[in-house]
């Protein structure tokens, strides 16, 4: 069975243009090889030209840029901006004022930072913290070692309507959704709450945003299973795990 297009073309678009001249070159036909591979003509025409002019270079992606651009910013005024980014080590705001106050190149903000960027000009600014441990869920082979944690608040009325959200405020049902997830098991849990806080927060002890999530995903876990280990010991599908041993992302 022969594979669309459309399909070849999302997992690799060279081979699904070879698929086009292969079938092309069998049939000798632009409307059946387009019927076949399930495309239009206009694409199967247009691949088989630049085959035919170019070989096999001609099935290459070629360059979007524009051969014309009236807008560009002129590179004595990208030159300029470098020598003085180099100079003052100002940002996109102040290197803009400069031009604009000493030499009276009116250029606004974006523009400097556009140029700044093609420069290969890094920020000076601190670094964002990462809130991601350096290996992703999925790379993790031991199972129930590391598990997410996310909080929704659900009360959306542009995605639930006015029946729904109505409904969920005139019965006071909860508005906040915990989901617990275990990437290499797939173990997924939900629970949901009419309050944010935390007994925690409530207290004063003030948790994390991620720890409040935990306590009530694990409470409300514990709660649902009852289950028959020792406190603090969920099982899903099976298998016992400790939930204080889980590191959270």
């Amino acid at each position: 069975m022969q594979v669309s297009y459309q399909r070849l073309h999302n997992m690799n678009p060279i081979q699904a243009r070879r698929m086009i001249i292969e079938t092309y070159q069998r049939c000798a036909s632009i409307s059946a090889t387009a019927h076949q591979i399930g495309t239009s003509r206009q694409v199967v025409r247009k691949w088989i030209r630049r085959y035919e002019a170019e070989g096999e270079k001609g099935l290459m992606d070629r360059s979007r840029r524009p051969h014309i651009s009236p807008r560009k910013t002129p590179s004595k005024i990208e030159r300029l901006v470098r020598k003085l980014r180099s100079k003052t080590g100002y940002g996109r705001r102040r290197l803009a004022w400069i031009l604009r106050r000493d030499y009276n190149i009116c250029i606004s903000e974006d523009t400097v930072r556009h140029i700044l960027r093609r420069l290969g000009v890094k920020s000076k600014g601190k670094p964002r913290r990462k809130f991601y441990p350096a290996h992703w869920a999925w790379e993790v082979k031991q199972p129930f070692s590391l598990a997410q944690v996310d909080t929704k608040h659900i009360l959306d009325f542009g995605a639930l309507g006015s029946k729904r959200w109505d409904h969920l405020r005139k019965h006071h049902l909860p508005i906040y959704q915990w989901t617990f997830f275990l990437p290499n098991t797939n173990a997924t849990r939900s629970c949901w709450d009419p309050d944010l806080l935390s007994e925690g927060q409530k207290e004063g002890k003030r948790p994390t945003p991620v720890r409040s999530s935990v306590e009530r995903a694990q409470g409300r876990w514990r709660d649902s299973k009852k289950p028959s280990t020792a406190p603090g010991t969920l099982c899903w599908q099976g298998y016992p795990w400790d939930v204080r041993g889980i590191t959270v992302v």
